[in-house]
This record gives structure tokens, C-alpha cells and sequence, in this order.
């Protein structure tokens, strides 16, 4: 596999650990919400911390109102993820944003843990590591990347044989060379 090759597979890694983030955090949401015995520790912590302290207060207060608040809070919050994945699709800074709110997720999961331990959160602190950790090398990848020469990334497309869905489109496909392209 070209060098290039495997920088782009690592930052595209980075991208689905962004959307696995997000799922697992909505999945997680609304398994909080129904009361369910099971919780998937594989997600941002965060916003299962808001569901739980606002599910307490809808029961102290008897009013499911705040419930609702709490779950639609965490969802936003999952949502930021969905978001940043998205917009990693079109320009990897969105993976520098994404593991900015995770590591600031992973500090107050810490903190938590300093106050009030349980044995699950050996889990959740292996999930966030692992998040974070693809996260900063898809960020190096990137970086590596935007440092190849353009020549080289070109050099490197018309190597690679693509699979063209349309081929009845394949005449379309030829890119015009430099001296062609107006400046």
C-alpha cells in the first residue's frame, strides 16, 4: 500500500470513530432514557452524565418534564459529533474540533472517576484512549498529507485504478492537463 494510501485510510479511521462516537452516545441516550439495565460504555460521557443528572431530577421532583430536557440536551450534544463528522467529510480540521470535545469528555469522565470509582469505568477510560488516540493520528495523517507534493497526489491518482459505476461515463472522465487549465 503507497504511503498516501495509508495516511488517507488513517484519516477516513479517524472519521469513523467520529460517527461511532455519536451513535453509540444517542444509543446510549436512549437506553438512559427508558431505564434500561444496559448502557454501552462506548460512548461520550458527557452527555450520559447530563441524562442521569436530569433523570434524578424528574424523579426527586416528580416531574418528567426535566427528564425530557436531559435527553434532549444529550441528544444536541451527540449531535455535535454527527455534525463534526459530516463536515470531516469535507475538511479534516473537523477532526482537530472532534478531539478537542472529546478530550475535554475524557477530562470530566476523569474527574468523575477521582470522586466516584467503579470498576466499568476501566472501559470507558480504554474507549476514550482509543478514540482520542485515532483521532490525533488521523490529525498527524492529515498533516503528512498537506505536506505532499501536488505532483506526487496526481502522480498517485492516475495509478490507482477506480471503480466507475457509470462507465458508460468513462470518456467523461478524462481531466483536462495544465496546459489547458486557464489561470
Amino acid at each position: 500500500m503507497q504511503e498516501i494510501e495509508k495516511l488517507q485510510k488513517r484519516i477516513n479511521t479517524a472519521k469513523t470513530s467520529i460517527i461511532l462516537v455519536a451513535v453509540l452516545t444517542i444509543a446510549n441516550t436512549v437506553l438512559i432514557a427508558i431505564n434500561s439495565d444496559m448502557v454501552f460504555t462506548f460512548s461520550a460521557y458527557v452527555p450520559q452524565l447530563v441524562t442521569f443528572i436530569f433523570a434524578d431530577m424528574a424523579a426527586d421532583m416528580q416531574e418528567k418534564s426535566y427528564l425530557y430536557i436531559g435527553i434532549a440536551i444529550a441528544i444536541l450534544m451527540a449531535l455535535i459529533y454527527v455534525a463534526l463528522w459530516l463536515g470531516a467529510k469535507k475538511k479534516n480540521v473537523f477532526i482537530i474540533v472532534a478531539l478537542v470535545l472529546f478530550g475535554i469528555d475524557s477530562a470530566v469522565l476523569l474527574y468523575d472517576i477521582s470522586s466516584y470509582f467503579q470498576a466499568s469505568y476501566f472501559i470507558d477510560i480504554a474507549f476514550h484512549a482509543w478514540v482520542i488516540y485515532d483521532l490525533i493520528l488521523g490529525i498527524i495523517a492529515y498533516s503528512k498529507l498537506k505536506k505532499i507534493p501536488v505532483e506526487e497526489m496526481q502522480q498517485n491518482s492516475e495509478q490507482v485504478n477506480y471503480y466507475n459505476p457509470c462507465p458508460q461515463n468513462a470518456e467523461d472522465n478524462n481531466t483536462p492537463d495544465d496546459s489547458s487549465v486557464q489561470q
